[in-house]
């Protein structure tokens, strides 16, 4: 949800920053760009749309621990913003719970560690 194709930002409202070895950054453009540094933009069909986050506060889950990757606990999920979720381990402080992406490969349906 974070990687857009050519255009994007000027399409949408959105401020675009050059790189920092832009000449001219106030006077970016894709077109001249993509001519001096001899590339091609990828297609916007390259660019699938994402469904949304089907998470919601209270569910449970299964994560592996960032501090402790060999370790598979029972979470919950505490927080949703866009494509993100907040996670919390059951029986620890908040703290220790941390952001992930919903398609993070390390958060799991409950159960999936007895079926693997």
């Amino acid at each position: 949800p974070y990687i857009h194709p050519v255009g994007w930002c000027e399409e949408n409202g959105h401020d675009l920053t050059p790189p920092n070895s832009y000449k001219n950054p106030s006077q970016f453009s894709w077109d001249v760009y993509l001519k001096e540094t001899k590339s091609v933009a990828a297609p916007a069909r390259a660019f699938k749309p994402r469904p949304p986050n089907a998470f919601k506060r209270g569910m449970k889950l299964e994560a592996i621990d960032k501090r402790a990757p060999s370790l598979l606990r029972p979470a919950t999920v505490v927080e949703v913003k866009d494509y993100q979720i907040k996670i919390t381990f059951d029986g620890y402080p908040e703290e220790f719970g941390y952001w992930v992406d919903d398609d993070c490969p390390d958060i799991h349906p409950t159960g999936w560690g007895h079926k693997t």
